[in-house]
């Protein structure tokens, strides 16, 4: 037997506002960006991003993390055969992070790259 729940709004207790995650954690952030250019192809708490050059890209948040963000859980994939995506911690703000694509040897490329962060925000 299948249950089908739908709904168009759930509120908090008194009706006015919409319901708070209890012991749970949400992405505060998250995006995906073209590996050519940077471009946001789509995006959650991005304000902007840039292209610092092959393969190293900065992202910068709309609402600051309450810690820097590297501090915080993050998770990122690249698109293209071997490439691989981290972030780049020395450079890491409560409002800008900066992500690099390489291929298995180390070497920048430009790369489609999506990520999230989880966190508290300030």
């Amino acid at each position: 037997m299948t249950s089908v729940l739908n709904v168009d709004t759930i509120a908090d207790k008194a009706g006015s506002g919409p319901v708070a995650l209890a012991k749970q954690s949400a992405a505060k952030m998250h995006f995906g960006i073209n590996g050519s250019d940077a471009s946001i192809r789509q995006s959650l708490n991005v304000s902007s991003t840039t292209d610092d050059g092959t393969g190293d890209y900065d992202i910068t948040v709309t609402n600051a993390f309450a810690n820097q963000m590297d501090d915080s859980g993050l998770a990122m994939v690249t698109g293209g055969g071997t490439r691989f995506g981290r972030y780049s911690g020395g450079d890491t703000t409560t409002t800008v992070f900066s992500v690099r694509a390489h291929d298995s040897g180390g070497t920048k490329q430009d790369a489609e790259c999506n990520g999230a962060a989880f966190g508290d925000l300030a």
